[in-house]
């Protein structure tokens, strides 16, 4: 198998990476970059069958989608990183935007189109809150003050 046949065919990335499915959705935590992503069902189920053995036409099959809604989610988790490597779409077809995607399939099928919404996670230092002047407090820290005096926030 060639090199080029190897890039055409879509390996997820698993390693590094924290994994929860719900019901309609599959959320992913990156610890290397702090990011977490949430993958609708669409892009949950390319991600999902990217086993690096399945090429672009084997996923339009297997998911029943067009080569545009595998294309958008191919590309949409190679920007985030959740490919073990990017794919290069080739240049024969101009690529779809999500909007002319969205006049092709029609406004009823938009909701089947594959999704990636990713955050960044505060740190611990910026998720936490502090402890208001006068409650009851064990550490400096706690208080936003910065000031524990006496197991009261100063």
């Amino acid at each position: 198998m060639s090199n080029q046949d190897k890039q055409s065919m879509p390996r997820a990335r698993t390693h590094g990476l924290i994994i929860r499915k719900m019901a309609d959705e599959v959320l992913i935590y990156d610890i290397e970059t702090r990011q977490a992503h949430c993958l609708n069902l669409a892009a949950a189920k390319v991600w999902e069958q990217c086993n690096g053995q399945r090429t672009i036409e084997d996923l339009c099959i297997l998911l029943h989608q067009n080569e545009e809604a595998i294309w958008l989610a191919l590309a949409q988790l190679g920007e985030r990183d959740l490919l073990v490597q990017p794919l290069i779409r080739p240049n024969e077809k101009p690529r779809l935007n999500r909007r002319q995607l969205m006049k092709a399939v029609g406004a009823a099928a938009v909701i089947a189109l594959p999704v990636v919404s990713t955050i960044i996670a505060p740190t611990a230092a910026q998720a936490s809150t502090c402890t208001a002047s006068g409650n009851t407090c064990t550490l400096s820290a706690e208080c936003c003050s910065g000031v524990c005096s006496i197991g009261v926030c100063a």
